[in-house]
């Protein structure tokens, strides 16, 4: 058996408009030594057979399946649970990354170790720069405002993700729920590049209101930065609302 340095996990669901130029993107990393691990969670479009197709031009891909739609979280464990590399890595099926993506976040984690998960910077399909914190210390002090990490940018150790999976009772905010229950025990970061097109329309009113939970639940955890973590959980609800409603 071929060993793999790095396991790329996707969820698919009706994702047939993006999905061959996201897969294509991950294919033509400069980064040759990965599996890229795909799931169909209950496609009803040509998803299907788009994965098939491409599972026949590259055997690096492993394909699988459920039955019936079961959700992201859901599907992200199950690849987690059969992922076989050192590292894993995050794409989202509407995303495309940039060709040196994986060689970069693999040789960032390589040389420092005590890092356990990485993210970048980022670019909109309309070309805007989303800027995310970059340092262990920046993550930690935005964690309790907004979400540190865009989840399609994010390679981490293998370990990481077996450790603590994603909490399959949230349908939206897997990522967020995961950062706030790890940042205390994990050391986090980002790269100060731009590794990856993200396309920005994701954001609804439920997933808002699921961050603020979150938000708050998290608030309501610390110590000695309580009322100040409370502060900002509300600050980031009206801000949020605000970016829906004009956006």
């Amino acid at each position: 058996m071929i060993k793999r340095d790095v396991s790329i996990i996707m969820s698919v669901y009706n994702d047939q408009e993006t999905l061959s130029k996201s897969i294509l993107s991950i294919l033509r990393q400069s980064f040759k030594n990965f599996e890229f691990m795909i799931i169909d969670d209950g496609s009803i479009d040509n998803s299907k057979k788009i994965l098939r197709y491409y599972k026949k031009i590259d055997k690096r891909i492993r394909l699988f399946k459920n039955k019936k739609n079961m959700g992201l979280a859901f599907s992200l464990n199950k690849l987690i649970k059969a992922s076989k590399g050192k590292y894993l890595a995050r794409m989202d099926s509407d995303d495309y990354a940039t060709k040196q993506r994986l060689k970069i976040q693999y040789s960032y984690l390589n040389k420092n170790r005590n890092i356990d998960l990485i993210g970048s910077q980022a670019i909109t399909d309309k070309g805007k720069i989303l800027k995310m914190p970059k340092s262990y210390n920046s993550i930690r002090e935005q964690i309790i405002k907004n979400n540190p990490f865009l989840h399609s940018t994010v390679m981490g150790k293998s370990v990481f993700f077996k450790d603590n999976n994603y909490n399959t009772s949230y349908k939206k905010c897997q990522d967020y729920e995961l950062w706030l229950r790890t940042y205390r025990y994990y050391k986090f970061n980002n790269i100060n590049k731009v590794l990856l097109v993200y396309k920005r329309n994701k954001t609804d009113f439920k997933t808002i209101s699921l961050t603020f939970y979150l938000m708050l639940s998290n608030s309501l955890q610390e110590k000695n930065r309580k009322l100040e973590s409370i502060f900002h959980s509300f600050f980031s609800l009206v801000k949020n609302i605000i970016n829906y409603i004009i956006k």
